[in-house]
């Protein structure tokens, strides 16, 4: 979906760029899965800083923000974000990282359908289409995984019937 049109050079540097964002953060959550997420808090800073830096290579001038938006930029780059990256740091130690990954996709979903809510903005029908794709997958997945999961009981207690016969 994401070149579903003909971009220019600055539209596939931003593609690019979210496509190596989305390699790491599937990286990240690996590495969160298999180290339970332990340090998870250090991974973060390190990120940041390198996040940092990189934007800074690119021309950022965190300084040149206005006084009332600073504050809502030290909010969400303070607290909600890092907040919500201990969160989901935590949760590939009780759920798979496809999972963790698949739940962190409904932004797409959700992401367009906020700003159509609070700014107006109509999202494109590419935005609906992989907002659906996103959502449809969510929920095959579930119901694959409770499918699962309602098998996997009836052919343990089967084995253990079968044991105990014998």
């Amino acid at each position: 979906m994401i070149f579903a049109y003909a971009p220019v050079s600055s539209q596939i540097e931003g593609d690019l760029y979210a496509l190596i964002t989305t390699i790491s953060t599937v990286v990240y959550l690996i590495i969160m899965r298999s180290t339970q997420g332990r340090n998870a808090a250090s991974f973060l800073v390190c990120a940041g800083i390198m996040i940092a830096a990189f934007a800074l290579y690119k021309g950022a001038r965190p300084l040149s923000v206005p006084g009332n938006h600073l504050v809502y930029a030290l909010v969400l780059g303070g607290i909600v974000v890092p907040g919500a990256y201990l969160c989901i740091s935590k949760a590939p130690a009780y759920i798979p990282a496809a999972q963790t990954n698949l739940i962190l996709l409904l932004e797409i979903l959700l992401g367009p359908l906020f700003v159509y809510l609070i700014l107006g903005d109509k999202p494109s029908d590419n935005d609906l289409i992989g907002g659906a794709l996103v959502l449809f997958t969510l929920i095959l997945h579930t119901l694959w995984e409770l499918r699962l999961n309602r098998q996997q009981p009836a052919q343990h207690s089967t084995a253990q019937h079968s044991r105990s016969k014998a």
